[in-house]
């Protein structure tokens, strides 16, 4: 009755740890796609950041070209443009930011779900151990009692 209840209470373990180790699976693969999806970002923002470089370039080209009409729309045009360079180098940093944040959660992770497979299967040797012992066990009505391992 205790070897049963031993390896009821090993069953349960090894599933629970199962369990924690699909979460830290979904949890990496969150992360990954999380990763992914700022990646994606600070692509689009360093095409944002080159568009408006390449906007503050043409409205420069521009100014060159018609000086004594464009005077005055020039520096309003150049005052705008590197606001939004200013606010894309923001967003790229904030962007590269959450980036690195999430490279760690992944690696974090990694290292959980790692530390939980090493639990499951040394929680299954323990449950074959026992499975063994058990099978190997005589049937007769007459039990010997089981010596409890001491950690």
């Amino acid at each position: 009755a205790q070897a049963e209840a031993d390896r009821t209470r090993h069953q349960q373990e090894s599933d629970q740890l199962r369990i924690e180790l699909d979460r830290a699976r979904l949890a990496e693969t969150s992360t990954h796609q999380e990763c992914t999806q700022l990646r994606m970002e600070v692509l689009a923002a360093k095409t944002e950041l080159a568009n408006v470089t390449a906007t503050a370039k043409a409205a420069e080209q521009s100014h060159q070209e018609q000086r004594k009409a464009s005077t005055e729309q020039h520096a309003a045009d150049q005052a705008r443009n590197q606001a939004q360079a200013d606010q894309a180098r923001v967003e790229l940093a904030d962007v590269k930011t959450k980036a690195e944040t999430a490279r760690q959660q992944a690696s974090s992770a990694r290292e959980d779900a790692a530390k939980l497979s090493g639990q499951v299967e040394a929680l299954q040797t323990q449950v074959d151990s026992l499975m063994q012992a058990l099978a190997a066990r005589p049937t007769t009505t007459e039990a010997k009692p089981v010596a409890k391992d001491k950690k």
